[in-house]
């Protein structure tokens, strides 16, 4: 190798490196989300003496998320809820589900006196 390739090797590797080190890290485009907990429904006590239990178990919800841009995305979500008869109400069980498409909005970039990372 000459000078002349030994310097254009040198200035192609500056580069290469430079463009690197200012590089923005990359947002993480997927999502996947699952939680697990309990549930405690809200009785009107107009229900002729259907009552539910204080705390009911399981609530399962999953969630894949997909961020469109660094700032919004999008969530498809499915729950599922359990809730059941007190002790001194007549026997039933509700189940619930539901699907549900949400557009989400990350404030990270907005809340500047919160870390960076949490």
């Amino acid at each position: 190798m000459n000078k002349l390739q030994i310097n254009k090797l040198l200035i192609l590797v500056f580069f290469g490196l430079t463009s690197l080190a200012w590089s923005q890290p990359e947002t993480n485009q997927w999502k996947f989300q699952f939680a697990l907990g309990v549930n405690s429904p809200i009785d009107n006590m107009e229900s002729d003496g259907f009552e539910f239990k204080s705390i009911n178990f399981p609530s399962i919800n999953l969630g894949l998320q997909h961020m469109l841009t660094p700032e919004w995305g999008a969530k498809l979500d499915f729950s599922y809820t359990r809730s059941g008869h007190d002790d001194n109400s007549p026997e039933f069980k509700l189940n619930y589900t539901r699907i549900n498409l949400q557009a989400v909005y990350d404030f990270n970039g907005a809340m500047n006196f919160l870390p960076r990372r949490m």
